[in-house]
């Protein structure tokens, strides 16, 4: 990242940025490239945000194991201007494992020619024509035209499905460990505009499926970040969390922090940048913020901070797993626990990262709540127990060191959920202050996923917007998510559509023929 434009002056108008996640961190880098002087305020003592890692005994441990699409075109971007892009591993396929069968795997390759479209039809985790007419499901849903986005985003992906001839229990199952796994909401909750766009990218971008560092996140992707930055000026202030904005007339006049007197102003001309998650940014609606918003004058682009009430979040916890040996079973490539209670999945980062000499599995439960109420030691317990129990015959508790082990249940910085309905309450780059500006994943974005991805098009769009409003010549746009064209693919899908009927008949048949539910 390199600074360009014009120099900042002491009297130009300065951007205050509250958030040091991976959104406010792309705003500030921005900005400061484009020679505006910004003060990023964040509440912990790092940066990162949810992007981060912890030490723990001599270890960096990730928030939860992070992946990047091939489509994370923005993501990719950052990483090469940042020059840490040589650390990304491709991932080319994906295992399923089921209770009692490991080490036994059902892998799904990236479709990438005609051989690998095979072998997935007859992986084994449906049942061939449930994947036939899974990879139909996908293909309608890619190519359903956007001049539908109400329609799309007030029905569920499930929803969606159960609207076509061709729907089965077996594809709806398949599609739901899927969506679960790519965007960490389950099929019946997540919109169908937000399945389509994922849909969609991973069509146009098939291989990798994936990328993932071959380090932890902070030390690999956050900390040159963070430098950066400071190579670009921006000020940094840590353990800074600001609980009230306060206003002036329409304008945030200022900024009180938590734990002290001290009070960060915000001068004629300064701007606001809020990008902290959107549950923190519900909190700053007091009864002068909601009148501010409330009477300005209407304005559809710009959405009212008190209707982030209507999004949701949940907590998605991560749990690292030491072994005290090498366990020659485990897969390199990520690992899905097919039907576990927890919707458990994980990755063995030591064939990936170079510091450790044991097997270590980097686990996410994208399933979490029904442990949230446990203690930390008895959370450790039931997601060790699942774990083990799919692991069962291969590794068992006495081959685990305990001690080292680690959960980190999130439960503080829980993931935005991109429900059915969420898009109409979601703001864009303003809100109706008028020097108050959002970014994030809860943001709108032409991702419009709860993703590293989501967060930095955000930012880029809304540091975009600010430069356009301070009248800089070059504002920054992100890169358009790729997508084959819709016409395209609906031509496909209208070509299949026979058969794909032709096959759905014969199995009501032959399930009327058995006696067996259609």
């Amino acid at each position: 990242m390199t600074a360009s434009s014009r120099p900042a002056s002491a009297g130009a108008p300065r951007a205050v940025v509250v958030g040091g996640g991976l959104a406010g961190m792309t705003v500030a880098g921005e900005l400061a490239k484009r020679g505006v002087p910004v003060l990023l305020l964040e509440a912990s003592e790092r940066l990162g945000g949810k992007a981060g890692a912890l030490p723990q005994d001599g270890t960096w441990l990730d928030h939860g194991y992070h992946v990047f699409p091939g489509w994370y075109m923005n993501t990719r971007r950052l990483l090469s201007d940042l020059g840490i892009a040589g650390h990304l591993v491709d991932i080319d396929r994906v295992h399923y494992v089921r209770a009692g069968e490991f080490p036994r795997r059902h892998t799904l390759y990236a479709v990438t020619s005609p051989r690998n479209l095979w072998r997935n039809l007859w992986s084994g985790l449906v049942p061939w024509y449930d994947a036939i007419l899974a990879s139909y499901f996908a293909l309608d849903l890619a190519s359903t035209s956007f001049d539908q986005r109400s329609y799309l985003d007030r029905v569920s992906a499930n929803g969606f499905l159960r609207s076509r001839l061709y729907a089965t229990e077996g594809v709806a199952d398949a599609h739901h460990h899927f969506v679960l796994q790519a965007a960490s909401i389950p099929n019946y909750e997540i919109s169908a505009m937000t399945a389509k766009r994922i849909t969609a990218s991973w069509f146009r971008v098939p291989n990798p499926i994936f990328s993932i560092l071959d380090g932890d996140l902070q030390r690999t992707f956050i900390d040159p970040f963070a430098s950066a930055l400071e190579k670009l000026g921006v000020e940094v202030r840590f353990e800074r969390a600001v609980v009230e904005m306060v206003l002036a007339g329409r304008r945030v006049a200022s900024l009180r922090l938590a734990g002290t007197t001290e009070v960060v102003a915000i001068r004629p001309g300064d701007l606001v940048v809020l990008t902290t998650p959107h549950a923190v940014a519900r909190s700053f609606v007091n009864d002068s913020l909601f009148a501010a918003e409330t009477t300005a004058p209407p304005n559809d682009d710009e959405k009212l901070l008190s209707d982030l009430v209507h999004l949701r979040s949940a907590p998605m916890a991560a749990i690292h797993v030491f072994f005290k040996r090498r366990v020659p079973e485990i897969p390199r490539e990520h690992t899905i626990l097919v039907d576990s209670h927890c919707e458990l999945s994980f990755v063995d980062v030591s064939q990936h990262w170079q510091d450790l000499d044991v097997t270590v599995l980097s686990c996410i439960a994208s399933e979490f709540a029904p442990l949230a109420a446990l203690s930390p030691g008895e959370m450790k317990r039931q997601l060790l127990a699942e774990i083990l129990t799919w692991l069962n015959g291969v590794v068992t508790e006495q081959d685990v060191d305990l001690a080292r082990t680690r959960v980190f249940p999130n439960l503080s910085a829980p993931l935005f959920l991109n429900t059915v309905g969420a898009w109409s309450y979601r703001p864009n780059t303003k809100t109706r202050l008028e020097n108050l500006y959002v970014a994030g994943d809860w943001c709108r974005s032409r991702v419009d996923l709860t993703t590293m991805e989501g967060a930095i098009s955000s930012a880029l769009s809304t540091a975009g917007r600010v430069l356009r409003d301070l009248g800089v010549s070059d504002p920054v746009e992100p890169i358009e998510i790729p997508a084959w064209p819709e016409w395209m693919l609906r031509i496909i899908a209208l070509a299949f559509l026979p058969a794909v009927l032709a096959l759905k008949g014969a199995l009501w048949l032959r399930g009327k023929l058995r006696g067996e539910a259609v």
